[in-house]
């Protein structure tokens, strides 16, 4: 999908969202998520042990809208969960450092992300809506 400039600067200019997935029974399941965007993809990590984990194995079709003000962003698509080194270290490291955090040691990220039982969520947009 080709995205629109004022959506990647929506992307770019926004931090924090609710990503919403679906629960078991159908019911739809929200939390508010810190994310990057990463000029493809937004990249969200967070624990395996979630209800958003288990609900995106099982579903992976997943919604992530911010907020600012009257104005909301919607971005619709298949989240794919990243679980395997290298690719969950380097996303991770991609969000830490979005965040201001300086570039930290492979080994130890990975030993923070085990302790944690940390995964990363790649979410390319599918259909995005901006409302004003």
């Amino acid at each position: 999908m080709e995205l629109k400039s004022e959506h990647v600067e929506f992307m770019n200019d926004h931090r924090f969202g609710v990503l919403s997935t679906g629960r078991r029974d159908g019911s739809p399941q929200a939390s508010m998520v810190g994310y990057f965007f990463d000029g493809d993809a937004c990249l969200i990590t967070f624990r395996r042990g979630t209800a958003k984990y288990h609900n995106i194995k099982r579903q992976p079709r997943v919604v992530l809208s911010a907020a600012d003000g009257r104005r909301v962003l919607t971005i619709y698509g298949n989240g794919e969960l990243i679980e395997d080194d290298p690719a969950r270290v380097n996303a991770f490291q991609t969000i830490l450092m979005s965040y201001g955090l300086p570039e930290t040691p492979a080994e130890d990220l990975i030993k923070t992300m085990e302790d944690e039982q940390r995964v990363v969520l790649r979410l390319r947009p599918s259909a995005i809506d901006l409302h004003e």
